[in-house]
């Protein structure tokens, strides 16, 4: 069975699983997707707020 393109929870594991990797450019975009999706999830904040700080964009990373 194929996964949707627009799956919310797919682009939050695959974020997170790029930003574990160091991938923090990879995985803004795909955290950003998720959560314009609609994923509003604890897990999803805290990695956008992390990747946010390793690319050195304090502000955005105290927003989430």
């Amino acid at each position: 069975m194929a996964a949707a393109p627009f799956d919310a929870t797919i682009a939050r594991q695959y974020g997170s699983a790029l930003l574990k990797r160091g991938e923090t450019a990879a995985a803004l975009k795909h955290l950003s997707a998720a959560a314009q999706i609609g994923d509003s999830s604890e897990i999803l904040r805290y990695n956008l707020g992390l990747a946010h700080f390793q690319a050195g964009d304090y502000a955005a990373a105290v927003s989430h």
